[in-house]
């Protein structure tokens, strides 16, 4: 697994900090990079965790809840 993590089904309003503060709680991020689908117009991001444990800690605590 990568420490990358696609996040999508964002609320239009959701901003890097939002991501951040969410992330934050299962580990070390090194970068957000958070962007707008062309197709959907909606808000998705690049979560890069600093190890691919926190990574797969976010994974499996968030998705499907944000």
């Amino acid at each position: 697994m990568s420490n990358t993590l696609y996040v999508a089904n964002l609320s239009p309003d959701t901003s890097a900090d939002d991501l951040s503060n969410l992330f934050s709680e299962h580990g070390e991020i090194e970068q957000i990079d958070l962007v707008t689908d062309e197709h959907t117009q909606l808000p998705v991001a690049l979560v890069d965790m600093a190890a691919e444990k926190q990574a797969t800690r976010a994974m499996n605590s968030l998705n499907g809840h944000i």
